[in-house]
């Protein structure tokens, strides 16, 4: 029961301080597309988690998570990016654990992130929002499981050549 207290804010009071926010593996810049859901995760609002992996692009998911707004202006999206910039550096930097080093070059990736997401609208291949990932990996598994069947069936034709004796068995070794 008391460990409970130590991990649960029940008191409607201290829902709006800052509590802490447990962090399971390094997200930082390096990993782009991981530290904007965090970003979205830590300091946006939003309904569910699925509401945020559901928009068709990552500046979409932004705007769902009411991190910045949907104009289409140049200037308003460069001012969605250093507020927002602004934003990450006093809320979402100071909790994860950084050296003073890193900080410079997390600030510079940072906004050259955001900048890429809201401005132009692009995002580096290895960059993809979580979910056209999701789609892209579900299209290569058919595929990929396709070309295994394909494959493992042109070896079995290959070795039943050579074992003529056990061809009739086709059926049978592409079941195991």
């Amino acid at each position: 029961l008391q460990i409970e207290s130590v991990f649960i804010c029940r008191d409607p009071v201290v829902i709006h301080e800052r509590i802490p926010i447990p962090v399971y593996s390094m997200i930082t810049p390096n990993k782009p597309t991981d530290f904007i859901l965090h970003v979205m995760l830590t300091i946006g609002e939003f309904f569910t988690e699925h509401d945020l992996r559901i928009a068709g692009t990552l500046r979409d998911s932004l705007v769902a998570a009411k991190l910045i707004g949907s104009s289409t202006t140049l200037g308003t999206r460069q001012l969605y990016v250093t507020h927002l910039t602004r934003r990450i550096i006093v809320e979402v930097l100071p909790v994860l654990p950084i050296t003073m080093r890193k900080i410079d070059d997390y600030i510079f990736k940072i906004k050259r992130l955001l900048t890429s997401i809201v401005i132009e609208g692009d995002i580096h291949l290895d960059e993809l929002s979580p979910c056209l990932l999701t789609e892209l990996l579900g299209t290569k598994t058919d595929e990929m499981t396709r070309l295994w069947q394909e494959k493992r069936g042109n070896q079995l034709n290959a070795m039943l050549a050579s074992l003529p004796h056990f061809a009739a068995r086709r059926e049978e070794f592409l079941a195991a």
